[in-house]
């Protein structure tokens, strides 16, 4: 299924002090993106981040920043591959959360993690295609995993994903403006 064209942006080339804990708006710009409302990483960083538990990547704020590009969303919990495979095949990208440990998914720029959000864009052949936020530049960003590791790192973290779509707009009605 796919690859969903996503374009690639990297976490690593933003500012120092947030660059290391901006994954999830970085990966909420890409999504954005691929939905025809581009923006910047650093945009949506300061527009999710969260003072009060002072980070960037709570879920829900992060679909509230996409809000404010126009995109629609939710978080959602799934527990298998079916959904994902689904969304995707209608062209729709999702910003996952995933967790390893020490060679926990092989080929990822985070030798372990206990909590990293990046795009998952398509599914091919034992592969899944993803856009890797923590890939030290934009070209090394398109990645691919295999579907069984990241399927532990994933879906045995919970299976988070926010899903993001551009609005469409409501045809003229009797109590719609024109």
């Amino acid at each position: 299924v796919g690859p969903v064209p996503v374009p690639a942006l990297s976490q690593m080339v933003e500012a120092e002090t947030i660059r290391h804990r901006i994954c999830s708006p970085t990966s909420v710009a890409m999504v954005l993106g691929a939905l025809g409302a581009p923006a910047a990483a650093a945009e949506i960083a300061a527009l999710a981040y969260c003072a009060e538990h002072d980070r960037y990547g709570v879920w829900p704020a992060g679909v509230w920043a996409a809000s404010r590009r126009g995109a629609l969303g939710y978080v959602a919990a799934l527990d298998s591959w079916e959904c994902a495979r689904e969304l995707l095949a209608r062209g729709l990208p999702l910003v996952v959360s995933e967790a390893h440990g020490p060679g926990g998914l092989p080929g990822s720029p985070l030798p372990e993690t206990a909590g990293h959000l990046l795009v998952l864009r398509g599914l091919r052949a034992g592969r899944v295609l993803v856009n890797e936020p923590a890939a030290a530049t934009a070209d090394a960003v398109p990645m691919e995993y295999d579907l069984e590791a990241f399927g532990r790192a994933w879906l045995g973290h919970g299976g988070i994903a926010y899903v993001l779509v551009a609005p469409t707009p409501l045809p003229p009605g009797p109590n719609r403006p024109r």
